[in-house]
């Protein structure tokens, strides 16, 4: 998702004709996007979006049912394609499963068309997309359960956390390992994990999660490695403690009268 499209081609799914209509003449005096197809028929999209290929969707939940189980034929017909929801309602619910079905961008309908365009040129450059008055949804959701493991229903480890805090400043998996000390197989193991557990498709919705989750919870405290301390010449260590002190992550503890058993030399 994050390669730039010089002129993306856009299908617009919209249920009522009127609004279909304000959109498209809206939409196209953009240079930068290509209006390839319109309907407001669920056979249809799925038929336009497999024969077009197109690189963004203009989604209206409403066109079927919730809108979901069509967006999800959408993303499987055609996985390149960057859907943006456009939707009568941005509670932060329905934000989070269009995301998990996967969605890269959300926007109402209650608010002006500059706010569609503006999130789908995010979209074609490769960036999540949220309008004000979701993001101010998603505020008050996270307000409620700002960390990534409750609002998911599903536990993360303080390093998972970690992990999804830095993928949402943007950094990438090397950079990632570099903050934290870690190999970068590590960091790919951690997003593998996390995507199972949030029931996230792909990296897109792994991103776009996590730019949530960084944006929401700017204090979380990245554990960088630890300073390995000087040792003493010839100190004698069993190999679990040197495994131990040669590892990533430690702690240094010190208990009067706890001895390392000595080597054998």
């Amino acid at each position: 998702m994050n390669q730039p499209i010089e002129r993306a081609r856009l299908l617009v799914v919209v249920k009522m004709p009127a609004t279909r209509f304000g959109v498209v003449s809206f939409l196209e005096r953009e240079q930068q996007l290509e209006i390839c197809g319109t309907t407001g028929c669920p056979n249809e999209a799925r038929a336009l979006c497999e024969k077009l290929r197109p690189d963004l969707i203009l989604l209206d939940p409403a066109v079927s049912g919730n809108g979901l189980t069509l967006l999800r034929d959408l993303v499987r017909l055609h996985p390149a394609a960057r859907p943006l929801m456009f939707a009568a309602h941005g509670d932060h619910g329905s934000v989070r499963r269009a995301f998990r079905a996967g969605a890269r961008g959300y926007v109402t309908q209650h608010e002006e068309l500059g706010a569609v365009s503006t999130a789908l040129h995010k979209l074609r450059t490769g960036v999540a997309a949220m309008s004000d008055s979701v993001t101010t949804a998603v505020t008050h959701g996270f307000s409620k359960t700002s960390d990534a493991s409750e609002l998911y229903g599903k536990e993360l480890t303080a390093r998972e956390r970690e992990v999804l805090f830095l993928i949402g400043r943007n950094h990438a998996t090397r950079v990632v390992a570099r903050e934290l000390g870690i190999g970068v197989s590590t960091v790919e193991s951690h997003r593998a994990r996390i995507r199972a557990k949030l029931g996230l498709r792909d990296g897109a919705q792994l991103l776009a999660v996590a730019q949530e989750y960084a944006a929401r919870n700017p204090e979380v405290t990245v554990m960088c490695p630890l300073e390995k301390p000087p040792l003493p010449e010839n100190f004698p260590m069993n190999p679990h403690v040197e495994a131990l002190l040669a590892s990533d992550h430690y702690e240094a503890v010190r208990k009067p009268g706890f001895l390392l058993p000595h080597r054998k030399r």
